[in-house]
């Protein structure tokens, strides 16, 4: 075991007759044990690529006191950010699924992690899974991503006109609009990113035939 990290012990059907039973045992050099009993037993969480999309899919085996899962998002398997949430159950001794739908994913590899909350605040996290998923036709590209100051969009070639782009955040709320004057042919676009709080956000893209295909972005 490394010096720093975190570890869970699973105690399972140690008692063969049902009663009450004591463990013990001895740590050394530095190691702590927290007998907190986890408020999710969470399993078989999976990523599951789709032509325009990623599913993810978990079982809780039981709960105690949860209050809701939180969806993050890594494009390096380290630095997460939080796409969405679902509320959890409170408490249940059966199996139970979940489903969260990522609808614009970044092209490319994603990681992506589960956070069990408990209602008295205390969170856990799931392992890491990840699912890729190619650039799909017709997609703006956006650069640089992350942004700080200002996001540069570029348009595939043919797309019709823009009328306006929504900044949408990891709640699913419009948080700001740009209403863009009519122009043909125009390829590229400057948005400015100030008074934009730091986090994840979907940039939707509305053109005169209707929406483009939902592009993830991270404010720093």
């Amino acid at each position: 075991m490394a010096i720093g990290e975190e570890y869970i012990l699973y105690v399972d059907n140690f008692s063969t007759n049902g009663q009450s039973f004591d463990l013990s045992w001895q740590l050394s050099n530095g190691a702590s044990l927290d007998c907190t009993v986890l408020p999710v037993e969470l399993v078989n969480l999976k990523a599951t690529p789709e032509v325009d999309r990623i599913d993810l899919d978990w079982t809780t085996l039981s709960e105690s006191s949860s209050a809701h899962f939180i969806v993050e998002r890594s494009s390096d398997g380290q630095h997460f950010s939080r796409i969405g949430s679902i509320f959890a159950a409170g408490n249940s001794q059966i199996a139970l699924d979940y489903q969260f739908i990522d609808q614009a994913p970044n092209s490319g590899l994603n990681y992506y992690r589960v956070t069990m909350v408990d209602q008295d605040g205390s969170e856990l996290h799931s392992p890491v899974v990840s699912a890729s998923i190619g650039h799909r036709p017709g997609q703006p590209l956006l650069a640089p991503n992350p942004v700080s100051e200002r996001l540069q969009l570029t348009l595939a070639p043919g797309t019709a006109d823009v009328t306006s782009i929504d900044l949408i955040d990891a709640a699913g709320r419009v948080v700001k609009t740009f209403t863009l004057p009519q122009e043909s042919g125009r390829t590229s676009i400057t948005l400015p990113m100030s008074g934009l709080e730091q986090g994840s956000y979907i940039l939707r893209t509305h053109t005169v035939t209707g929406p483009l295909t939902p592009v993830p972005f991270i404010k720093e």
